[in-house]
């Protein structure tokens, strides 16, 4: 093999790169499924959800356990109190600290939505058997804990 072919990549088989092309379109695929029918964007939808599991969370966390960035989670937490899903509450021992909870609507939103990104989990999932749906989640845990030993590494 020649140190010019040893150096090269072949992008469509570059794993980080198919990794991100297939979680783009399967966002693609639930946005057009669920989110755009009810009027809501792919953020709007995972702050929706997170919400959706708590009672309340503070929105200063929401980046965090939803992988985005600061000001699209600001955009998102404006559309959804806007559309009257959310709710910021000051919390009255720190002003710079808000939670954000579902309103009503926000949580009858959730409860119609939740069924059809379960239907389209189903759907997509019946590609792989029992066996494959396993060693999927295996490896992709394992994965996940390489990034954090990786991570680690590097904040060292």
């Amino acid at each position: 093999m020649n140190s010019d072919h040893a150096n090269s990549l072949a992008l469509s088989q570059y794993m980080p790169y198919m990794l991100v092309n297939l979680a783009k379109r399967v966002s693609d695929a639930c946005n057009a499924r669920y989110a755009a029918p009810h009027d809501i964007g792919v953020a709007e939808w995972r702050l929706l959800a997170r919400l959706g599991e708590h009672r309340e969370l503070n929105s200063r966390g929401l980046g965090e356990i939803t992988f985005m960035d600061k000001s699209r989670v600001s955009r998102a937490i404006k559309q959804l109190e806007v559309k009257g899903y959310a709710v910021r509450r000051v919390d009255s021992n720190d002003n710079r600290a808000s939670y954000l909870s579902l309103t009503t609507s926000g949580r009858e939103l959730y409860h119609r939505i939740v069924p059809e990104a379960l239907d389209w989990e189903a759907e997509f999932l019946s590609a792989l058997d029992v066996r494959e749906y396993r060693n999927l989640l295996q490896i992709m845990s394992k994965l996940e804990s390489r990034l954090d030993l990786m991570d680690e590494d590097i904040a060292e």
